[in-house]
């Protein structure tokens, strides 16, 4: 019973809130828990660590055990065990499924920190900067970074606190392990972020970085002086080529924003094409949004608010959207416009290039040309255009050029699809959703403003119907008249169906396009 007693007290003194201290043989080590799928771990072989406050007001569970020579902590979604006499750390998640395992624990040894870790079968490594290879994997190269950011596929991100000189040998030197080395510092600390994909663990990772705040003018062309602080200067690269695999691999690094000087690249007329979807664009004499940039208002709107909420970068590289895809690991030269749209630009003086389209149906925008996904395509240059691919069961919204012009929410059939428009003003969303269900497609929309949507259905057959549910029928039309509400139209040509609807704040407008007779 004197025991037990003990225990429990050598417990309670070695936690201070969320931090509890660790046996170190020479200087400290603490972990804080920050949330159930996030810590820190600090090792600092300078002498004790300075006391601070918890970075997080409210106390997370955290039952902690000993056990011979390891101590274990559980939270509701991981399991740490720290072995006593190395500090060396493995990471489990819940389900007990192994995320890190390091061979040891941290050491010193002529002015370099050294850890390392043991890479799993089938593990792959993103992150570490804006570098220009072509394959988004970086395991088996050795990189050196200022940006010491990395996102494991087992399922977490590793963020490094520590100043210093980053070196990450990612299996070049031993293929079933690897080395972090950093020069010039006496601690090491570094911050875990829990996630079963990408995505999960960018918006673990968020909780903790400074608030992003944006104004509805940030997708317009900007000034150097005009850009949001949290946009994210990319570094004038050698030729186009390298910048765009640059920022993709920036994005796969936690910026959220990357910014692009079209200056620098003034003389490629390519460059000048992106400049219409890069969402961070910038130059001397700053433009608001016109031509597809216009268009696309509403859609990086929304993304700009994803990415303040959510920690998302607003360039989706493929392994963020195609995770269980391989060939998504080899392709740094194209990427997904948020959820929807795969832009493969053009970034040499070639007039043709190859595209690789992951999983799922594509159709080339604004071609219309319809592609089987899980294939490796070759396009030709269409002067003015960036080569850009919507996946199916998309809805997109593009604004309409025309001031008081309906704004298009086009459709990919034959998946389910929705989209949820940010509007500022509202400072909420606007709902969108279309579906096949057996011989009708239907339609909706919950809007936050009073506005005119014209969907835009796209590879369809003729529809023998249109209806509103509870409503109107539409009227069929070979071209809208000055409203068009409530008409629909087909071409044929295109096999594109086109119907108007009048949408009021506090509206559900649900509409059914037949197929058969009815």
């Amino acid at each position: 019973m004197k025991l037990a007693i003990a225990f429990l007290l050598a417990v309670q003194s070695a936690k201070a809130g969320n931090t509890y201290a660790l046996p170190a043989s020479k200087g400290a080590a603490e972990i804080e828990w920050l949330s159930h799928s996030s810590f820190r771990f600090l090792r600092s072989w300078s002498g004790p660590i300075p006391s601070k406050p918890d970075r997080v007001a409210e106390t997370v569970a955290i039952t902690r055990t000993n056990r011979t020579g390891v101590i274990e902590f559980r939270s509701e979604h991981l399991i740490v065990k720290i072995v006593e006499s190395t500090l060396a750390l493995e990471v489990r998640d819940g389900l007990e499924k192994l995320l890190l395992h390091e061979s040891f624990g941290a050491e010193q040894k002529a002015g370099q920190i050294t850890l390392h870790r043991k890479i799993l079968l089938k593990e792959e490594f993103f992150g570490l900067g804006p570098r220009t290879e072509k394959m988004l994997s970086a395991k088996g190269m050795t990189i050196d970074s200022q940006s010491p950011y990395l996102i494991s596929t087992a399922g977490y991100g590793l963020d490094y606190g520590s100043p210093g000189n980053f070196r990450f040998d990612l299996g070049k030197t031993n293929d079933s392990d690897a080395r972090t080395e950093i020069t010039g510092v006496n601690q090491v600390e570094y911050t875990f972020h829990f996630g079963p994909s990408v995505k999960d663990i960018f918006e673990e990772r968020a909780k903790w970085l400074p608030p992003v705040d944006y104004g509805e003018e940030d997708v317009n062309v900007r000034s150097a002086l005009r850009l949001p602080k949290f946009a994210h200067k990319m570094e004038k690269q050698s030729d186009t080529c390298m910048a765009i695999s640059a920022m993709v691999h920036a994005s796969l690094s936690g910026t959220r924003i990357a910014a692009i000087n079209l200056e620098d690249y003034a003389a490629d007329q390519n460059m000048q094409l992106l400049g219409q979807l890069i969402p961070m664009i910038y130059r001397k004499d700053w433009s608001v949004a016109t031509g597809l940039r216009k268009q696309l208002t509403p859609f990086l709107i929304t993304y700009l608010q994803e990415a303040k909420d959510k920690g998302y970068p607003m360039i989706h590289p493929l392994p963020m959207q195609f995770p269980d895809d391989p060939e998504s690991l080899k392709r740094s030269d194209e990427f997904m416009l948020g959820d929807e749209i795969l832009v493969a630009p053009f970034c040499d003086q070639l007039d043709h290039r190859t595209v690789y389209l992951p999983r799922g149906n594509w159709t080339s925008f604004p071609g219309g040309q319809k592609f089987p996904g899980r294939q490796t395509i070759e396009i030709k240059a269409v002067k003015g255009e960036v080569p850009l691919f919507v996946k199916n069961g998309a809805v997109l919204p593009l604004a309409s050029l025309a001031d008081q012009g309906p704004m298009e929410l086009h459709y990919y059939p034959k998946l389910g699809g929705e989209f949820f428009i940010w509007e500022p003003d509202a400072d909420f969303i606007s709902q969108l959703h279309a579906s096949p269900a057996l011989d009708y497609y239907r339609v909706e929309s919950e809007t936050k403003k009073d506005r005119v949507y014209e969907w835009v259905l796209h590879h369809m057959d003729a529809p023998t119907r249109v209806q509103m549910v509870d409503g109107p029928e539409f009227k069929k039309v070979d071209s809208f008249d000055a409203q068009g509400l409530n008409q629909w139209l087909f071409d044929s040509m295109k096999r594109e169906v086109r119907l108007r609807v009048y949408a009021t704040v506090g509206g559900h407008e649900i509409i059914n396009i037949w197929l058969v007779n009815r």
